[in-house]
């Protein structure tokens, strides 16, 4: 009993260490640049591998220019449409960096060509390499969320 309530107790006070800390590391992450916001446009037409998108994301992710953002996000779906077999580079580098994984996920938008949308869904349904599960869940998910929202945007009244 005592050593269930030393460990507890270790762990609340590593949390309300540690929590502070999370959120100076938020803090100092700094709001893009005009110029990186256009640096970040320019860069979006050479996305054509994992590792360019990675470096990319490590760059310019914080940038949340409407150009920009759709750029990659387009660069994202066409890969994973064309190119489905390297799923699992984007395993790989999600594994390094959490955030790199729903930068993935969430780039799968009604902005990207609805064709490349729909053979992502099809392939996360069908195609799922082993120990990917998750993630082409979570593409589907996402597809089929951007999937619905285009259908309500051509909605004819």
């Amino acid at each position: 009993m005592r050593k269930t309530t030393l460990l507890v107790l270790s762990i609340l006070i590593m949390i309300a260490v540690s929590t502070p800390l999370y959120g100076i590391a938020q803090a100092v992450q700094k709001p893009c640049t005009q110029d990186e916001n256009l640096q970040a446009e320019k860069a979006v037409d050479n996305l054509r591998t994992w590792d360019e998108i990675y470096r990319y994301f490590r760059l310019y992710g914080r940038c949340d220019d409407v150009d920009a953002g759709e750029g990659s996000s387009d660069a994202v779906a066409h890969i994973l449409a064309r190119h489905w077999e390297t799923l699992h580079q984007v395993s790989q580098l999600a594994a390094k960096d959490k955030g790199f994984r729903k930068f993935v996920i969430y780039s799968v938008s009604p902005v990207d060509s609805m064709k490349d949308v729909q053979k992502i869904r099809e392939f996360a349904i069908h195609s799922c390499p082993a120990g990917l599960h998750q993630l082409c869940k979570d593409l589907r998910v996402e597809a089929d969320e951007a999937i619905e929202e285009d259908a309500s945007v051509h909605k004819k009244p």
